[in-house]
Formats: C-alpha cells, sequence, structure tokens
C-alpha cells in the first residue's frame, strides 16, 4: 500500500485532482489491481460457452453441445502457471504485456 501511494503522490501529486488518463503513468498501482484480480476474480466462473462441434482440446474429447465452464478461480492459483500463486505479488505483473483495457485476459 505505501508503494502505490507513494507512486501515486509522486505521479499525481497530493492535492491535485486524478483523471483516468493519468492511469498509464502509474505501472504499480496497474499491477496492483491485475495481481488483485487474479487472486479474487469478479466471478470465479467465466460465463458458460457451448461446443459448437465435436473438438479436442488439451487432450480432451468435447462433444458438439457441451456446456465448457472456464474456472478463472482456479486458474489464477494455478502452481503451473504462477510462481508462488498463493502470495500477493504485484510485482510479477511490472513487465508483463497483459491489458485489461483491451481483448487481453
Amino acid at each position: 500500500m505505501a508503494r502505490v501511494k507513494a507512486e501515486i503522490f509522486q505521479i499525481v501529486g497530493q492535492n491535485k485532482k486524478f483523471e483516468e488518463s493519468g492511469i498509464d503513468n502509474l505501472p504499480y498501482m496497474q499491477a496492483v489491481v491485475k495481481e488483485a484480480l487474479r487472486l479474487h476474480p469478479p466471478l470465479p466462473f467465466l460465463f458458460p460457452r457451448r461446443a459448437m462441434h465435436d473438438t479436442n482440446f488439451m487432450g480432451y474429447d468435447i462433444s458438439e453441445d457441451t456446456q465448457v465452464l472456464v474456472n478463472v478461480w482456479a486458474i489464477g492459483r494455478d502452481p503451473e502457471s504462477w510462481d508462488d500463486p498463493l502470495d500477493f505479488k504485484p510485482e510479477r505483473f511490472l513487465n508483463s504485456k497483459s491489458d485489461f483495457k483491451r481483448t487481453m485476459f
């Protein structure tokens, strides 16, 4: 929290009005938000999808019309995808190209 506050005071100033356009100048705050969303997604599952045709995904056969749920909560805690997945480490996103404002998830 101290590091985020220091970044905001350094970039925005203490008595200035914060503008949305200034978010691009706050990389550590962006990393904190991304890390919070990784550990605590707003929804644990993405909206259900239905397979349009028979397919094979990562070795699993999925039949046409099968409802598929993506467990975002589990993905955010997967030790194969994240180092120390249960620890809150915003630094892991500082050099990341992930961007929640566009189409990247």
